[in-house]
């Protein structure tokens, strides 16, 4: 699987959702049955911390504090979808990271189809 770059932006102190559907070069729908995904959120490739850790599992000890968010596969629709609450947002500095996705294989292969800027803009209302 090649990595695509796509761009995503997160204002502050709201919901954020993403859905994104995998097919392949056949415009089949990816069979992702028994696939994990994790993804995350750094100032820089090289950044020691992480702004948030999105996971198909439950995180007991997140690497930030509190602030993770969930990745849920829905295998009939191959579709990853992407969620971080308002709460933790409200927490995010304004500024442009970079994020990406990977997934891993019931046998341990390890892709990542998507990468990009993740944008945090401010909040007005609050």
């Amino acid at each position: 699987m090649d990595t695509s770059k796509y761009d995503l932006k997160c204002k502050a102190g709201t919901t954020f959702r993403k859905q994104f559907t995998f097919k392949t070069r056949h415009d089949n729908l990816w069979d992702f049955t028994g696939f994990t995904a994790r993804m995350q959120v750094r100032a820089n490739i090289d950044a020691e911390d992480v702004l948030v850790e999105l996971k198909t599992e439950y995180v007991e000890n997140p690497p930030v504090s509190g602030a993770y968010g969930t990745i849920t596969i829905d295998t009939e629709t191959a579709t990853l979808s992407l969620f971080i609450s308002d709460e933790f947002t409200s927490t995010f500095p304004i500024g442009s990271y970079l994020w990406d996705i990977e997934i891993v294989s019931p046998g341990g292969d390890v892709d990542c189809p998507l990468e990009g800027k993740f944008k945090v803009t401010g909040e007005i209302t609050r």
